[in-house]
């Protein structure tokens, strides 16, 4: 482990991890608020180093550490979920050279998107080629694909173990100061990258770390340089998700879409895919298509058993259906979909719509349809227009 001023997380992070390790090796990197002394209390291993970089910092760990296989932890991580432990030992006994760990990223409440999925490695064979590298977000696997353990080609396994990250579970100004002390070391990986890969991989955390920032112009610039062949998968689509909210927020509907469909194409069981194209369809003004994506994600949210990397919310999707429905003029369900949000979520505008929306015959009775039922409240509810929302902020 590597830590600074984590005093309130550090003891439930050990707590989760000690009975499942043989030494616990923790370098602190400057810590004022009692961390250094609670790791003398609790690390079998540590140091105090000057700031150089996380994968300074990192590597200086690894040197510490005396075991055969190295497991790496944040302070503002837990593991939730050990079933697999015994099973990720075997299969580096049977020749992997890494094993990856599910992640779980609890996001801040009240928004659409509440938590993210991902495999990252975590457990790895300790011998001297595997280093980290980086300023910020620091990569292990790339030493690892350069050093195989059995020279011709490096292999990774996956393992039911889960950890709990809270880290991006904050408010927006402690996230844009969390990321502007990134930016720096993102932008100089950026200018200085070794070959198109990193390059390409650095452009799309730059493009994160300004949207987080809230600089949404600056983000998608960083996204449309970006070659997307040179991602993984995974970071593509995060890319992808970025750059769609960022066009939603900066008006721009039609690349919003364009970068939605991207989405889809990518991973189209992804319950985001859906959700994404539904927003940008209501963007650009295409109801129809809007509520066919929209009600097929809530459905989708609401269905048991199904996982999905990124868990939405079905309370905040269903506002965003509601306005669909509404403007196709599906009175009564708009209202349902409008009861629903409500039950979590206090929105006035949202409330009044819910409201303005009310049987046909009370609508006849105070003349606000003709005899045949049609303009049902026309020019008497607010005008419905596309929700602000966005899955990142």
């Amino acid at each position: 482990m590597i830590v600074k001023d984590e005093i309130d997380n550090l003891p439930g992070c050990l707590d989760s991890i000690q009975d499942l390790v043989d030494e616990i090796v923790i370098v602190d990197t400057g810590s004022t608020d009692g961390t250094l002394e609670l790791v003398k209390e609790r690390a079998d291993v540590w140091d105090q180093v000057e700031w150089t970089g996380f994968a300074d910092a990192r590597n200086r760990s690894i040197e510490l550490a005396s075991g055969d296989v190295c497991v790496v932890l944040d302070a503002d991580e837990r593991i939730i979920d050990a079933e697999g432990w015994d099973e990720a030992l075997r299969v580096l006994q049977d020749g992997a050279d890494a094993v990856a760990f599910l992640l779980l990223n609890e996001l801040p409440a009240q928004q659409i998107l509440q938590a993210d999925k991902m495999w990252q490695v975590r457990m790895w064979w300790n011998r001297p080629e595997a280093r980290w590298r980086g300023k910020v977000h620091n990569q292990l696997t790339m030493a690892l694909k350069a050093h195989p353990r059995d020279g011709k080609e490096a292999k990774f396994a996956q393992a039911k173990v889960q950890i709990q990250h809270k880290g991006y579970n904050m408010k927006p100004e402690e996230l844009r100061k969390k990321y502007q002390g990134r930016l720096d070391g993102l932008l100089w990986e950026e200018e200085n990258a070794e070959n198109k890969q990193i390059k390409a991989y650095y452009q799309y955390q730059i493009s994160n770390a300004y949207y987080m920032m809230g600089r949404k112009r600056e983000s998608l610039e960083f996204a449309e340089k970006c070659d997307l062949e040179q991602l993984t998968e995974e970071n593509k689509y995060a890319l992808a998700m970025i750059a769609t909210s960022a066009c939603g927020d900066l008006r721009r509907a039609e690349e919003g879409l364009r970068w939605a469909k991207v989405l889809l194409e990518t991973w189209p069981g992804e319950a985001m895919s859906f959700l994404m194209m539904g927003l940008s369809y209501l963007n650009v003004g295409r109801i129809q298509a809007a509520y066919n994506f929209l009600g097929s994600v809530l459905t989708m949210c609401q269905l048991n058993g199904m996982n999905y990397k990124y868990v939405l919310d079905a309370y905040y999707i269903a506002g965003a259906t509601g306005e669909a429905a509404l403007a196709l003029g599906r009175y009564g369900e708009a209202k349902e979909l409008f009861r629903m949000f409500l039950t979590k979520y206090e929105d006035p505008r949202v409330k009044a719509l819910e409201a303005a929306i009310i049987p046909i015959e009370e609508a006849r009775a105070q003349g606000l349809v003709d005899e045949n039922g049609k303009e049902i409240l026309e020019g008497k509810i607010p005008d419905s227009r596309t929700p602000e929302v966005s899955p990142l902020s």
